[in-house]
C-alpha cells in the first residue's frame, strides 16, 4: 500500500506519530492534517516547533539568530559563506550558532555544508514563512 509522502516526515519518531494520530478529523487527508498541524497556531507540530525554536534555543537575541539560520538552511544546505550572506550575521558569531545548533542536533555539517536535519522543522519553515521557502516534495500527498 502506497503511503501519502507528508507522513514519511513523521516515520521513526514517536512524538510525531502520536500528535498526527490524536489530531485526526472525518474526512481530512493526511497531507491536510499534515499541514493544520505546522500552520494551526494550535496545531500540535506548530507548537513542538516553536518550542524549540523559542524555549530550547535561548535569549530573544540568540533566538532571533538561531532563526535566522535555520531559515537559511530550511530550502537546502549551504556553507558557512551562503549563510552568512543570507542572514547578514558575522562569520564568528556564525560558526559559535551553528556549533550550537549541531549540539541541539537541529543541524548536520556534512563536508564544509550545513542542513537543518528536522524535516519537521524544514516544513514548518516552508508552510509558515512562504517567501523563503517552498514546501518540500515529501509534504505533499501522491
Amino acid at each position: 500500500m502506497k503511503r501519502p509522502k507528508s507522513i514519511a516526515s513523521l516515520d521513526r519518531h514517536p512524538f510525531y506519530l502520536l500528535v498526527a494520530a490524536e489530531a485526526k478529523r472525518p474526512n481530512e487527508s493526511i497531507a491536510e492534517r499534515y499541514h493544520r498541524l505546522l500552520t494551526d497556531v494550535t496545531g500540535g507540530l506548530y507548537l513542538y516547533a516553536n518550542y524549540i525554536l523559542r524555549e530550547d534555543l535561548g535569549s530573544r537575541i540568540t533566538e532571533t539568530n538561531y532563526v535566522k539560520i535555520l531559515r537559511a538552511l530550511a530550502k537546502d544546505e549551504k556553507k558557512v559563506s551562503e549563510i552568512a550572506e543570507t542572514t547578514g550575521l558575522q562569520m564568528a558569531w556564525l560558526t559559535r550558532h551553528l556549533t550550537k545548533l549541531i549540539e541541539f542536533d537541529l543541524v548536520d555539517k556534512t563536508n564544509g555544508s550545513y542542513r537543518l536535519k528536522d524535516k519537521i522543522l524544514r516544513d514548518y519553515f516552508a508552510f509558515n514563512y512562504p517567501e523563503d521557502i517552498a514546501p518540500s516534495d515529501e509534504t505533499e500527498s501522491s
